[in-house]
């Protein structure tokens, strides 16, 4: 990280932890000094987003289903400056209005290392 630089805030919440574990290391291969929080769920990934103000997050689309999209609108509506992705081939129709609402980016599944760092480039 470049000198006087400050240590950004990363949220991925994905239901397998082998996707969370490689976002992590892909993250922290290029900026060691970043903090790192995972979730397996959306309502998991609530409560720390009312700790600390995030600066990306990451959403599984697969791991969210209806009763999910009111709760992703309450913590992007609680995070005042984050960049937010959706990762899915293709938005639920339940998160449509989400995605438009909240302008999130959608990254393609599999998340690569190139996606991953363009995205927080």
């Amino acid at each position: 990280m470049s000198e006087g630089a400050t240590a950004k805030h990363v949220m991925v919440i994905d239901e397998s932890l082998v996707s969370r574990m490689i976002m992590r290391d892909i993250i922290l291969i290029e900026y060691p000094d970043w903090e790192f929080i995972h979730a397996a769920s959306i309502e998991k990934a609530f409560e720390s987003c009312w700790e600390l103000q995030f600066d990306y997050i990451f959403i599984d689309a697969v791991t969210s289903n209806v009763s999910d999209a009111e709760i992703i609108s309450d913590i992007l509506d609680g995070q005042k400056r984050v960049k937010v992705a959706l990762m899915a081939n293709q938005v639920p129709q339940h998160l449509q209005k989400k995605v438009e609402k909240h302008q999130l980016e959608i990254i393609s599944k599999p998340v690569n290392s190139d996606d991953l760092i363009n995205f927080i480039s």
